[in-house]
């Protein structure tokens, strides 16, 4: 070195603006200039190649850090790491981890908190939660109509579904639910079709097998499933009594059910035969209008007879 604490270097040059460190290490003060030159630093136990503090302070500010596989470069801010770059992602750190403390499993970018990004954005697969508005027209791919979720439905989804609205009910002729003419099959149809049955039957159709002359055998949407259904349209008197008794509308007023009344019919001899205490009659009671032959009465206890007209 010289007077001025330059060193020489062999094959001309100096270093200027001494003082240098030992070898031993220590600290310095002031600029490190290298001019048309590289610095090769080596990294400690730790894989910290070059530490630097905040300005007047002991709080690191930043690292250049170097691994057997790869080089990192970390930025702090009060002391917080706040970016992380990698240059080759692996099982523990992301690429690119910019904010946070510390990195999140694999990738390529991850970011903590708020993102603005004002040119475009391309990846295979966006994962996460949206929240804003999409200003441009977005294509996404169409869900079958059977999955019920909250994806984002597209336009095609939404145009399917309606399109399982039907207009009306649309009938299809006549069922014979004796033969199943025309064959109908348990879940299977078009929504809104039906057909009213001609010949009373019991095909199972769905679970219902009481088919009547004028029923209707409707097919509807009921969410996961669709079936037939019936709508009872018939006409046939029906009820449940004891048979060779005369059937008898039920109860005082308006009645739409039958019960047994107390008139049976007896083909044995007897036409019919009345249990009552009484039975009473105003006007004609019995009348033969064959013009020959007999009336037959059969009284057990007694009879009262006025106004009694023979001919």
């Amino acid at each position: 070195s010289d007077a001025d604490g330059n060193i020489d270097i062999s094959g001309g040059g100096t270093l200027p603006g001494g003082p240098f460190l030992p070898l031993a290490g220590g600290t310095m003060t002031g600029d490190l200039v290298v001019d048309g030159a590289s610095i090769t630093i080596d990294t400690d136990t730790a894989g910290n190649s070059l530490v630097w503090t905040e300005s007047d302070s002991s709080t690191v500010a930043g690292q250049l850090r170097g691994y057997a596989n790869r080089g990192d470069i970390y930025l702090y801010a009060s002391g917080v790491k706040k970016t992380e770059i990698s240059s080759l992602d692996d099982s523990f750190i992301p690429a690119l981890h910019i904010g946070g403390t510390a990195a999140a499993s694999g990738g390529v970018l991850q970011v903590t908190g708020n993102a603005n990004i004002s040119a475009t954005v391309t990846a295979t697969t966006f994962s996460g939660d949206l929240n804003g508005t999409i200003n441009t027209a977005t294509l996404a791919t169409t869900q079958v109509n059977a999955i019920d979720n909250d994806t984002v439905a597209t336009t095609a989804y939404v145009n399917n579904k309606i399109a399982l609205i039907p207009a009306g009910l649309v009938f299809q002729g006549t069922w014979n639910a004796a033969t199943n003419t025309p064959t109908l099959t348990s879940g299977s149809g078009t929504t809104g079709n039906f057909y009213i049955v001609s010949v009373a039957g019991s095909t199972n159709l769905d679970g219902i097998t009481d088919w009547k002359v004028g029923d209707w055998a409707v097919f509807i949407e009921q969410g996961a499933s669709d079936q037939w259904e019936k709508i009872d349209n018939s006409s046939v008197l029906d009820g449940i009594g004891t048979g060779q008794t005369l059937p008898l509308w039920a109860g005082s007023g308006t009645s739409n059910t039958l019960t047994d009344s107390k008139l049976v019919q007896n083909t044995a001899g007897t036409l019919i035969t009345a249990f009552t205490n009484s039975l009473s009659n105003t006007g004609t009671f019995i009348t033969n209008s064959e013009g020959g032959g007999e009336v037959g009465l059969t009284v057990q206890s007694r009879i009262l007879l006025e106004n009694l007209l023979l001919k």
